[in-house]
């Protein structure tokens, strides 16, 4: 690259470097407004993919209750699941649904 082009290119390459980092921060301050607030409508279509209403949902009740919708379950839950403990909770969910 040229000379004058080298402050981008840094910039943009320490950018990258980043990204994976805010992500997970802006994934975390998501989840966290979600523990303090709640949407009524989100909230009864959480319980109602909660088959068995132990305030998670598993591979199985999301792959059921998405069943229909043809979306790839695998990656959903991957992307959902902050805590990485193989279960959606109210927050996560919360979160993934909350519209930006």
């Amino acid at each position: 690259f040229e000379q004058s082009k080298r402050p981008f290119l840094s910039d943009t390459i320490e950018r990258l470097r980043l990204y994976p980092e805010r992500m997970k921060f802006k994934r975390f301050m998501i989840y966290y407004m979600t523990t303090k607030l709640s949407d009524k409508k989100m909230d009864e279509l959480f319980h109602s993919l909660d088959s068995n209403k132990d305030g998670k949902l598993s591979k199985e009740e999301v792959e059921k209750g998405l069943a229909h919708t043809g979306l790839n379950v695998e990656s959903i839950m991957e992307a959902m699941d902050i805590d990485r403990n193989g279960e959606i909770g109210h927050s996560e969910f919360l979160a993934a649904t909350l519209e930006e």
